[in-house]
């Protein structure tokens, strides 16, 4: 009999380990399901704007009614906005998504936002690449960031960074031998649109075997801490002026001025029942 595994083994996904790297706290309130309600964005456009480009282009890589799919992303991402209440948005979503090369919707056969999960001993790995393709001699993973930023910069500190497309690219890995394939060398590319149409262009760089193995022991170590994580308390945060980025600034903002964060949780924030743990 296996020792410390858990009973039901606990469904993570490749983000929640980026928030729990980011903050414990944060994580624990996600997966817990709480939401920021529709319409109450406390100024966090990045979040909103970045969600909605992200949203069309899915919709157009993923569009098979032989429309534009360029036209189809902008709609989706109108949609999105719309739905938010973030009408003032548009424009630089808008210009974010142009920013995708023609290549891009031309890519063959896409796998856009495509769940992947492989089972472990004691949890189960998923996740959605923004983008990938899978040949015989190379998986390319695109990851798409937008912002209204320094691109250049971004660009730069995303290929150093961005643990991200890395943790993707050891899962894609492990799936693919899961099903009985040799799996190629992996590749990840970054693409920065620009709100304001100053758009970056990475090229695909290879994940060393030096890095591979880093990045799965990382993603390892991080998964096997969620596993066994009880409820997380404020005083677990990383408290940092990153917290000004983060939807749940609210609730800590409450924590740290000595305000009912009972009260603002049921003003400000939704509990999705439906979210899936991790």
């Amino acid at each position: 009999m296996l020792e410390n595994v858990p009973l039901v083994k606990p469904v993570i996904r490749v983000t929640s380990l980026l928030t729990w790297h980011e903050c414990k706290y944060k994580y624990y309130l996600s997966s817990q399901g709480w939401r920021l309600k529709p319409g109450d964005g406390s100024g966090l456009s990045p979040q909103v704007s970045g969600s909605a480009v992200h949203f069309g282009i899915e919709a157009g890589l993923l569009n098979t009614s032989g429309r534009n799919k360029l036209s189809v992303a902008i709609e989706a991402a109108d949609a999105y906005i719309a739905r938010l209440g973030a009408g003032r948005y548009s424009q630089g979503v808008h210009t974010a998504i142009q920013g995708v090369p023609p290549e891009i919707w031309e890519t063959h056969n896409p796998q856009a936002e495509q769940r992947v999960s492989v089972e472990y001993d004691k949890f189960i790995l998923t996740g959605k690449p923004d983008l990938w393709t899978y040949e015989p001699d190379a998986i390319v993973i695109t990851d798409f960031k937008s912002t209204s930023k320094d691109e250049g910069s971004r660009l730069e500190k995303l290929q150093l960074f961005n643990m991200q497309v890395r943790y993707y690219g050891v899962l894609l890995t492990a799936w693919l031998i899961s099903k009985g394939h040799e799996p190629p060398p992996v590749y990840t590319r970054h693409i920065v649109l620009s709100t304001r149409g100053k758009h970056v262009y990475g090229v695909p760089q290879l994940m060393t075997n030096d890095l591979f193995q880093k990045s799965a022991a990382m993603m390892m170590l991080a998964a096997d801490d969620i596993t066994y994580s009880e409820r997380i308390s404020f005083l677990e945060a990383n408290v940092s002026p990153a917290c000004s980025w983060c939807e749940f600034q609210d609730i800590c903002v409450g924590h740290l001025t000595g305000s009912d964060t009972d009260d603002i949780m049921r003003e400000r924030y939704r509990k999705d029942e439906t979210a899936v743990i991790g």
